[in-house]
């Protein structure tokens, strides 16, 4: 069994993410900020670690890099998948290129469906 952490202020794409995901198996924690890990980046480790997490790129209290930067000083080999649909300007690609030079193992633009969901974290779980 994987631990996920699914960091999306959107709640209704967080549900779906972590019913998928719940639905393979994993065990799903799932968040809308990434606050706490922000103030315990400071210090000391996260009470549950995890083995991987989803972090949307485009979140309005904390960005999805602050997080991805907060989530490798905590753990730094946790896999890291960034997804992005390119809010208001539509770059998302420019934000997935962003998110991988600052830690995410890799990237998902939004929307996409449960099988590349799935297969995207199969794939960043093998990466070495």
């Amino acid at each position: 069994m994987v631990s996920v952490l699914v960091v999306d202020d959107d709640s209704d794409f967080r549900d779906w993410t972590a019913t998928i995901l719940k639905g393979r198996g994993h065990a799903v924690v799932a968040i809308s900020s990434a606050r706490f890990l922000i103030v315990r980046a400071h210090g000391t480790q996260l009470p549950l670690m995890f083995d991987a997490a989803v972090v949307d790129m485009l979140m309005p209290d904390i960005d999805g890099i602050e997080t991805i930067r907060a989530l490798k000083r905590l753990s730094p080999s946790i896999k890291i998948l960034a997804v992005s649909g390119g809010g208001d300007y539509g770059d998302t690609e420019g934000y997935l290129k962003m998110a991988e030079r600052f830690g995410a193992t890799g990237r998902l633009a939004k929307p996409f469906c449960a099988v590349d969901l799935c297969h995207a974290l199969e794939q960043i779980l093998g990466s070495s």
